[in-house]
């Protein structure tokens, strides 16, 4: 009977905490952000699949050397996924580190993050594209 009570108080905090965060214009704001720059990985990469014929694509191009990491389409899945993953880790991080005085540093430490990195990640989506297609 103490595990679930135990088990219930803890999603009770998380639904406060939920709600807290939920009210914070700013985290909102970021996490909106990464999800549209991650909504865009996600068509990028759609878009790279459908307008390659074979199954390689360039993912790397150096100027020194050229082309130095040939790889299949199936490899850029990897970055609106991790991103994906990132966004979803700073959430539940936002989460677990809310009853901490300093809120307000993490609320925008982790969503910066977030929307940071998945801005790099869709400039490297958008590189690729060109490299492959100009």
């Amino acid at each position: 009977m103490k595990i679930v009570y135990c088990f219930y108080s803890f999603l009770k905090n998380i639904n406060v905490n939920f709600e807290e965060i939920n009210n914070f214009l700013s985290f909102r704001i970021y996490l909106f952000l990464a999800l549209i720059l991650n909504s865009f990985s996600w068509f990028l990469v759609y878009l790279i699949k459908s307008h390659i014929n074979h199954n390689l694509v360039i993912l790397h191009y150096n100027i020194d050397f050229g082309f130095d990491l040939i790889g299949e389409v199936n490899q850029l899945y990897f970055f609106p996924i991790l991103s994906l993953i990132l966004i979803l880790v700073n959430l539940f991080l936002v989460l677990f580190f809310s009853f901490l005085g300093t809120r307000i540093f993490l609320f925008h430490l982790f969503g910066m993050i977030s929307s940071v990195v998945n801005f790099f990640f869709l400039f490297y989506l958008v590189l690729i594209y060109l490299i492959n297609f100009s």
